[in-house]
């Protein structure tokens, strides 16, 4: 199931786009990245779902060099079948605006 998660920051909104597969528990990302709250880069914030935890809706892991190999979210942690650089999940494919 394609998701689209934000979480909140003071400046700025993260998002994650991901394809998760509940049942293997692998997820594929598509997008992170994050948005300043007052700036729209020429098209409005991702549509997302905002899930209310304690702490932070979901956690990206990542290794001592910055590839991310899972994603944890709702208590569950998702192995990412495409591991790379935390920085490089562009893929805007599944984009949808607010």
């Amino acid at each position: 199931m394609i998701r689209t998660i934000g979480e909140g920051g003071i400046n700025w909104n993260w998002y994650l786009c991901a394809d998760f597969n509940v049942e293997d528990k692998t997820c594929h990302i598509f997008y992170y990245d994050r948005w300043h709250k007052y700036e729209d880069r020429g098209s409005k914030h991702p549509k997302a779902e905002w899930i209310r935890q304690a702490y932070r809706p979901f956690e990206i892991l990542e290794d001592n060099k910055r590839n991310v190999y899972g994603i944890k979210l709702e208590g569950i942690e998702y192995i990412v079948l495409n591991s790379a650089n935390v920085f490089s999940y562009r893929d805007m494919t599944h984009y949808v605006s607010e």
